[in-house]
């Protein structure tokens, strides 16, 4: 064989060997293991899943910018993008175990969570805080006010009483333990420890007025309703003269109806007795 018939093998050998690399270049790389060596030790496998649709997953043309961190990210079509995180900043874990309402809260520096004990009604406003299974504690720091026009303290489910504290230009002292709804004109009376009970109003049934006696009479009979009790009850009488006189007065008797007052001298046509009745319950 001559030398240049070898030559020529060769050279064209080479040809198709070139040819033949740069056609298999072009083509995918599959296999179902793709391990890649670590530079001192260990090496980093990828694996498809066992079944799977196929699908294709496009890099990003270059790398996470300066100043950033990042990890990436895919649409719908496969192709990925770096999700950017200012170097420095944290992301912020949310709890997926939420409902519509709830309000979000932090738990500790970058984790968010809810709970169906804080809920909030955008449509009404209304923020609702506690259950009905526990009671919870609502605690206004220093400066806190309610700027709504009120506040509503709503009890258990089980006998709920509603209260509400209108707004008011000063200080309103609220005690606790309050009960349940009183009787019409009852008023709340409060012990030392805050514990407040209904009584009756001690001046709703309060009867007063002027009464003109009869001139040259020594007693009078000032009508009242109800029957009046001289030993517990407060009456009060005073006479005096339109003309400028008057004198001492007393009461001597009650009856049904009835408070009898006596003069030491006779009643003068210009004199009047102002009197009072609180009774006492």
């Amino acid at each position: 064989m001559k030398f240049s018939n070898l030559l020529k093998g060769l050279a064209v050998s080479a040809v198709l060997i070139t040819c033949a690399s740069e056609a298999y270049a072009q083509l995918p790389l599959r296999t179902r293991s793709l391990q890649l060596i670590g530079s001192t030790s260990g090496t980093l496998t990828h694996e498809a899943a066992a079944a799977t649709t196929s699908y294709t997953l496009t890099w990003p043309a270059a790398g996470v910018t300066a100043g950033n961190n990042g990890f990436l990210q895919s649409d719908p079509t496969g192709a990925m993008s770096w999700f950017l995180i200012p170097t420095g900043e944290q992301l912020v874990t949310v709890d997926a175990n939420g409902a519509a309402g709830q309000v979000a809260y932090f738990t500790d520096n970058n984790s968010l969570t809810s709970s169906p004990r804080f809920q909030y009604d955008n449509a009404t406003a209304n923020m609702t805080l506690g259950d009905n299974a526990q009671n919870g504690t609502i605690i206004l720091g220093d400066g806190a006010s309610a700027n709504t026009g009120t506040l509503n303290v709503t009890g258990p489910l089980t006998g709920a009483r509603n209260y509400t504290l209108p707004d008011a230009s000063g200080t309103i002292p609220v005690t606790t333990n309050i009960p349940s709804a009183g009787t019409a004109g009852y008023i709340l009376v409060a012990n030392a420890d805050g514990t407040s009970t209904w009584t009756v109003n001690p001046l709703a049934n309060v009867e007063r007025g002027v009464f003109t006696p009869t001139a040259g009479a020594y007693t009078a009979a000032i009508t009242v309703t109800g029957t009046p009790d001289l030993t517990n009850d407060v009456i009060l009488v005073t006479s005096y003269d339109t003309a400028g006189g008057g004198q001492v007065l007393q009461v001597t008797g009650v009856a049904a109806g009835t408070i009898t007052v006596s003069a030491a001298g006779p009643f003068i046509g210009t004199e009047r007795i102002s009197w009072i009745w609180i009774p006492i319950p």
